[in-house]
């Protein structure tokens, strides 16, 4: 009977708030729970607030640019010690005319295929005149696979067109990994391709893959490097 009775007032405890109707055990664990949420947005408020931000410098065409201890994901991977950079000038052209204007051997033009690869005669990369140097480093050099070229209005990101560069560069061509270094004590001039480049087609073969128009995009930011300091290139064409 004792036990009845228990489980009774078990199912029918409540807790009463001054002023307010009972609210129920079921009401009150719904109740701390949103409690436990709320210290929990709470907690992450604090965090977010406290968070080290990275600091960022912008640079203007011509300015040269330190890239001495910059890296985008790990620095002991990343050397750029001794490696300073300036962009030069910029235009946007289409693929083919990049090759036309930079590619030295025209042998080797006959064999870069471009067709496919574009969308019309627009302009579709942007490319970047690069002065590179190396004052003192003997194994690093410049990742050009992790730069990104953002347009103002922020909704792509154009990376530097490899196939077309390679093309005129073919010393560069010989286990080359999305970078090149530069002998200690030397410079070097180069005109960088940035594309967006657009995935194929639903059915369409991967080789379809078509270098997207820059269209109206005339200002652009270019990410050298990530932290400990974000170092950005305003670019304009």
């Amino acid at each position: 009977m004792r036990r009845n009775r228990a489980t009774d007032i078990d199912s029918e405890a409540c807790l009463n708030v001054p002023g307010g109707r009972p609210v129920t055990r079921r009401t009150f664990l719904g109740f701390g729970g949103t409690v436990a949420l709320g210290l929990i947005a709470c907690r992450i408020g604090i965090v977010n607030t406290n968070a080290e931000e990275i600091p960022t410098e912008y640079y203007s065409l011509g300015e040269w640019v330190d890239l001495t201890g910059c890296f985008f994901n790990e620095l002991s991977s990343e050397d750029m010690a001794g490696y300073s950079l300036r962009v030069v000038n910029a235009e946007a052209m289409n693929a083919s005319e990049y090759l036309d204007r930079y590619i030295v051997d025209s042998e080797v033009l006959e064999d870069v295929e471009v067709e496919n690869t574009s969308i019309g005669p627009d302009a579709d990369v942007v490319v970047l005149e690069y002065e590179v140097r190396n004052d003192s480093n003997e194994n690093g050099g410049i990742a050009l696979y992790n730069q990104r070229l953002i347009p103002a209005r922020k909704n792509v990101a154009y990376s530097y067109d490899e196939k077309l560069w390679l093309s005129t560069e073919p010393q560069l061509k010989s286990g080359f990994s999305g970078g090149f270094g530069l002998v200690k004590g030397t410079s070097f001039v180069t005109h960088i391709p940035f594309c967006y480049v657009s995935n194929p087609g639903y059915l369409e073969k991967y080789d379809r893959q078509l270098r997207m128009p820059v269209g109206a995009d005339r200002d652009f930011e270019l990410i050298l490097c990530n932290a400990p300091t974000r170092k950005i290139v305003r670019v304009s064409l």
